[in-house]
């Protein structure tokens, strides 16, 4: 009864931490993306060029296009197809009808910031749900399904796909503005949409992995372990050394912690060895008890 009020309790708080990160996105997209009428990739890319087009809300083309993906995603990949991506894709399409009834004007009267700001907001908000095993669906499921069956990566498929989408965009805005550089300017900034978004999403996604490997070398390297280990939960490792110049043994203190703990490491370290020489190295992907598990 425990483990099933546990797993309850870790799916509920996925799911809560999914919703806020959906919520962000789909306000970069309404408020700055759309208002600023660039095409980005993926569904919402697509969804934005036909409301551009037709004026059709962003809403009803981006889950009618991402209701056929899951049945392709269900027919090729199976009924195990994530039960997260359609929560994603069903949210998504509700916050943007209230985003786009509350947000009716532009927030901003500059184009490239609108660009900018519309994609870090959303690239925040996509790497949040990232983090927590979700996906918006749209280019994704195209990825896999086409790596199920051919040697592609998902990430090149993605690629190719929003290229595709950004650069078909010209032809739209050609069709209302005949002006070459106006196009094109367009189809820049949908390039710029798309880079941003992705850089966004990997600091979200690094941020939450990144460690700190930590060398002390001190002579009080007994308590220093102590306290590591009992104040911060951490594992140290006594390594042995020689200084090279003195020629003596040394004792060197290892430990990995989290970004957020490694100025509580120094601020042990200070109060009791001072005179301690000390080494940060940023790592990622550390594996194991109190950090990511293995996939």
């Amino acid at each position: 009864m425990a483990k099933l009020t546990t797993k309850f309790t870790d799916t509920l708080r996925e799911y809560v931490i999914m919703t806020i990160g959906l919520c962000i996105y789909s306000l970069g997209w309404s408020a700055f993306t759309l208002q600023a009428k660039v095409v980005g990739g993926g569904v919402s890319g697509i969804a934005s060029a036909i409301y551009y087009a037709s004026n059709i809300p962003v809403e009803y083309s981006y889950i009618s296009i991402n209701i056929g993906l899951i049945l392709l995603a269900l027919y090729f990949l199976g009924t195990n197809f994530g039960a997260k991506t359609i929560y994603s894709i069903a949210t998504i399409s509700l916050l943007l009808r209230i985003w786009n009834s509350l947000i009716t004007q532009p927030l901003i009267d500059d184009p490239f910031m609108e660009t900018v700001l519309g994609a870090a907001i959303s690239g925040i908000g996509i790497g949040i749900v990232f983090t927590q095993g979700g996906s918006t669906g749209g280019s994704d499921i195209v990825g896999m399904i086409v790596n199920k069956y051919y040697n592609i990566s998902p990430a090149k498929v993605v690629l190719m796909c929003d290229a595709l989408i950004v650069g078909s965009s010209f032809f739209i805005f050609y069709a209302q503005d005949p002006d070459v550089y106006k196009s094109i300017s367009k189809i820049l900034y949908g390039f710029v949409s798309v880079g941003v978004i992705s850089w966004c999403i990997d600091f979200v996604l690094i941020g939450r992995k990144q460690s700190v490997q930590i060398m002390i070398f001190s002579k009080e390297y007994i308590k220093l372990a102590d306290t590591i280990s009992e104040e911060l939960n951490r594992g140290v490792t006594i390594l042995e050394g020689t200084g090279w110049h003195s020629k003596q043994q040394v004792k060197i203190v290892l430990t990995i912690v989290k970004q957020n703990q490694v100025s509580l490491v120094n601020k042990i370290v200070k109060q009791i060895d001072p005179a301690a020489f000390i080494t940060h190295g940023s790592v990622m992907s550390v594996y194991g008890q109190g950090f990511e598990k293995m996939k």
